[in-house]
This record gives C-alpha cells, structure tokens and sequence, in this order.
C-alpha cells in the first residue's frame, strides 16, 4: 500500500454547454509514498451533480518504484460516489510496463482520506511468458 498526494490540481470547465452541468477536466501531478514510490501525471474527467454525489474517470502514468521495481506503468481509475455509496474500480493497463516493472498487470484500489491524502493499494503479478514483455 501507499499514499499519494496531489501536487497540483488544475480544473476546467469540461463543455459550457447545459448538456455537460457539473462536469470538469482535471489534471493532477501527484507524488507517492509508501511500497509505491514516485510520481505520475493524470487527467480525469469529472461530473459532480450534488454534495457527495459524483463520478470521475481517469488514468495516470508512474514513474518510480514499486515494492523496489524501478520503472514506468499506466494505471486508469474511476469512481461513482452517491452519497457514500461508492462503486470504484481501477487496473493497470497491461503491457504498459517498462524497466523492472515490464509485464505488469493487475488492479488498483484508490481510497480518499481526508483532508488531503489517498492511499492507493495494488493486486499485480508480472507476465511469465517473454512474449507478453514486449
């Protein structure tokens, strides 16, 4: 497991259109701690319709370490939150990976901890055929 932090975060408007009330683009740089180290550049696209209730989809791509392993990977996350009823999901993209981290695959978990932080938790294993660490 690991945090991150948002070391910026930089909102649009996503269309001024009615068709589009309360969504945004958002662009984060975030860095890691934790079994997870580095940082990764993210766009999300956002719709907030009420307090507590909104959804987002994003991707992020790393750069650092993970549990040692120094490399890069792409992971895409998302969430509906409805008043605390929340449906998340996250997964790495496969073949995504580079240096020690080539042949990653696998699903992440993004949790928010107020004020500020999220930890981030990853399921992943390593491709054992040479064919899938192109």
């Amino acid at each position: 497991m690991g945090k991150f932090v948002n070391v910026t975060h930089d909102i649009e408007p996503f269309d001024e259109g009615a068709h589009a009330q309360g969504c945004a683009r958002l662009a984060a740089r975030r860095q890691y701690s934790g079994e997870i180290i580095g940082e990764s550049i993210g766009d999300m696209l956002t719709c907030q319709t009420g307090e507590m209730r909104f959804g987002y989809v994003g991707m992020d791509c790393f750069v650092g370490t993970l549990n040692g392993r120094a490399g890069s990977f792409v992971f895409q996350h998302g969430e509906m939150n409805n008043r605390g009823e929340i449906r998340a999901f996250g997964c790495i993209v496969d073949g995504s990976g580079t240096g020690e981290l080539q042949g990653i695959s696998g699903r992440l978990e993004i949790k928010f901890v107020p004020p500020s932080d999220h930890t981030i938790t990853f399921e992943y294993a390593f491709a054992q055929d040479s064919a899938d660490r192109t």
